[in-house]
């Protein structure tokens, strides 16, 4: 078993000054009631390990802000893969990834 630590690699700043977070959940418009998981938040969250503390199919919006980019690619399969474990079966479920890069455009897409 490899109990090696994932060291997630950080561009140096904080989405927090760059992207509002209002804005973002303006664009999602998402309905109440709803189970919104925003993965890879704070320092000890570490979502490449396997079996999050959560039952399958409770979640149905799972959220990564400026996150994604920091994996290598084996890493990055972990995370989707339980991303998918965790995500509700039904057509409204959705991951949502915002990853900051300075260009002008938005890329919006639903999974």
């Amino acid at each position: 078993m490899n109990s090696k630590k994932h060291k997630h690699h950080h561009a140096g700043k904080s989405s927090r000054d760059i992207i509002s977070a209002s804005k973002v959940f303006d664009l999602l418009n998402l309905p109440q009631g709803i189970v919104f998981l925003d993965a890879g938040c704070g320092d000890e969250a570490d979502i490449t390990k396997k079996n999050l503390p959560l039952e399958d199919e409770n979640v149905d919006v799972y959220f990564m802000s400026n996150v994604l980019h920091g994996f290598d690619e084996e890493e990055k399969q972990k995370v989707i893969e339980e991303a998918k474990r965790v995500l509700k079966k039904k057509k409204k479920r959705k991951i949502v990834v915002i990853e900051f890069k300075k260009r002008n455009y938005l890329y919006w897409s639903t999974y």
